[in-house]
């Protein structure tokens, strides 16, 4: 096993706190991929919640969270729209359009996604970054 069989890993680097996302928004909504990485203060509330729903729907049953300061983030200015990679590990179905920033997010999540043989199976682990 890749990550202990705990329902939630919780990485924590920098200063920044995690407040854990609970509400069901019952329906499966999208994130504007511009506006998940725009903001320089960090992924708005709001986003990172449709996320996780999303995740959840798309069989992600466990969730790596890395919470952090500048030591994670993705700030827009470093990504070109040409270095955006094709949605892996469940964001293909809740980013518009399915597209990711190559971050440590999402080089997470492709090798969290490779080590579980690719599978689409109903227990799937998923990183979420926090920080910007």
């Amino acid at each position: 096993m890749l990550l202990p069989s705990t329902t939630m890993v919780t990485f924590c680097i920098g200063a920044s706190a995690l407040n854990t996302l609970s509400s069901d928004l019952g329906q499966q909504e999208k994130v504007p991929l511009y506006h998940f990485y725009a903001s320089p203060q960090g992924h708005r509330r709001e986003d990172l919640q449709t996320v996780y729903d999303g995740l959840k729907a798309a069989g992600c049953k466990k969730f790596a969270w890395l919470a952090g300061d500048s030591t994670l983030d993705n700030k827009e200015q470093f990504f070109q729209p040409d270095t955006r990679y094709d949605a892996v590990n469940g964001y293909q179905d809740v980013l518009l359009p399915a597209k990711m920033h190559p971050d440590v997010n999402y080089l997470l999540n492709e090798r969290l996604f490779l080590a579980q043989n690719g599978t689409d199976a109903q227990n799937r682990i998923c990183a979420i970054n926090t920080a910007r």
